[in-house]
């Protein structure tokens, strides 16, 4: 009895173990034939290739070229096959059909139709005030022009003129100064005596001319002066007692004054004349100063022309590589090379080349109108509305410069340590003059 429940349990375990092996082996799918890949025919358009390893009526429809994007039917699609499940056993997982694609034949991109559009216009350069003449002008020509017509330094030179004027009315008072004073002297007498010589008239006539010349000058050493004075007259008369008529009288002297230690060495007329020679000497330092200054503006003015009118051709061509760079972008966007978005990029850079070459045009009328202002004397010029047109070039000199020798000569021949030192000589002369003469003198 109990072998037979025993075998009983064994065979139940060995059909349970069949049934599942059965199953498994039912679900795993049947591995595909690989088929070789089949060439497309070179002379129908993309998409419709019929592929003959397919069966008729499994191969995709190829979509209609003509139709509007969306409305391509796609070819019908058989259903899947279901497969069947073993009744034994309810329990049994099944199996789900696998998901079938549909094969779709990719649309042709639609591309619109490109609209070449006009080259913009080149910007106007042309300048207010500036006529078509043109003045051809060297830095040389610029410079003798500045100091010809420039109004600061003919103030300059007038500066120095009125100090040599100045000295040289300070000068005058060691000129000689030669003086006459004629001078008629005519009395008539009455006369009561017969013996006073009056004769039947009863009166007496005396006329004196008196000439007296007379040279002063002051020593321009020493402090001292002379005079020589030459005194000298005539009478006549009308006495009839007079023996001798007419009667000169002459009279010649000579004074000098020489001081003895007060104003000797230094007086107010000679403190005054050196004074103004220290003055017309910084005069002088003034004018160069003037001069140095005025040649460096025009220098510098004429160099930034030179760069304001290369700059301004450097902008110009800028613009027209970007204007033939925006021709080229046109044509690879008609082609279909480059989408029409770089185009706007292409734009963009325009006009920013175009902006550059405006400030370019502005740069070069304010470096225009600098160097005028240097070069001529009246705004009412003709020149004013012509066009500079410099002819030097800049050149570079690589010498090399020794510190201790240009030291050395800018302090002996700058204009502003000249005057700076004949400052100090004037106040040496003032202290000078202070202990020689009494401040009253002055």
């Amino acid at each position: 009895m109990f072998s037979l429940k025993f075998l009983r349990a064994v065979f139940s375990v060995l059909s349970t173990v069949i049934f599942i092996t059965t199953v498994a082996v039912a679900q795993v799918p049947a591995p595909t034939p690989r088929t070789s890949p089949v060439r497309p025919d070179a002379t129908k358009p993309p998409g419709q290739e019929q592929n003959p390893a397919l069966p008729p009526g499994s191969q995709p429809q190829t979509s209609n070229p003509k139709a509007p994007p969306g409305t391509q039917q796609t070819s019908p699609v058989a259903p899947p096959a279901t497969t069947s499940t073993p009744t034994t056993n309810p329990a049994a997982p099944t199996s789900t059909p696998a998901p079938t694609t549909v094969d779709q034949e990719p649309r042709d991109p639609v591309i619109p139709q490109f609209q070449a559009q006009p080259m913009p216009p080149l910007p106007d350069m042309s300048r207010l005030g500036v006529t078509g003449a043109t003045i051809p002008l060297s830095l040389n020509d610029a410079i003798k022009r500045a100091l010809e017509n420039n109004n600061d330094i003919e103030i300059a030179r007038d500066d120095v003129r009125i100090a040599e004027t100045q000295l040289r009315a300070l000068e005058g008072i060691f000129d000689p100064i030669f003086s006459i004073t004629p001078q008629i002297d005519k009395r008539v007498i009455p006369v009561q005596n017969i013996f006073a010589g009056g004769g039947t008239t009863g009166s007496l006539s005396n006329t004196t001319l008196t000439l007296s010349p007379t040279v002063t000058k002051q020593f321009g050493r020493g402090g001292g002066n002379y005079q020589l004075t030459f005194s000298n007259s005539r009478t006549t008369t009308t006495a009839t007692n007079s023996t001798l008529n007419p009667f000169y009288s002459s009279n010649l002297s000579l004074g000098v004054v020489q001081p003895l230690w007060r104003n000797r060495s230094i007086d107010n007329n000679r403190r005054q004349i050196r004074i103004q020679r220290k003055r017309i000497q910084q005069s002088d330092a003034d004018f160069r100063l003037r001069t140095i200054d005025t040649i460096t503006r025009v220098q510098q003015a004429y160099w930034e022309l030179v760069f304001a009118l290369r700059d301004q051709q450097n902008q110009l061509e800028n613009l027209n590589l970007t204007r033939e760079n925006l021709r080229n972008v046109d044509a690879q966007i008609a082609a279909g090379a480059k989408a029409p978005l770089e185009r706007a990029e292409v734009q963009t850079e325009l006009a920013s080349r175009e902006t550059a070459l405006l400030t370019a045009v502005q740069n070069v009328s304010v470096a225009e109108n600098n160097l005028k202002q240097l070069i001529f004397k009246e705004r009412s010029s003709a020149d004013w509305s012509a066009q500079i047109t410099p002819s030097d070039s800049p050149s570079f000199n690589e010498a090399p410069v020794n510190l201790a020798d240009a030291m050395k000569d800018a302090q002996e021949n700058r204009p502003e340590l000249r005057r700076l030192r004949l400052e100090a000589e004037v106040n040496s002369i003032d202290l000078l003059g202070g202990l020689q003469w009494p401040a009253s003198a002055s």
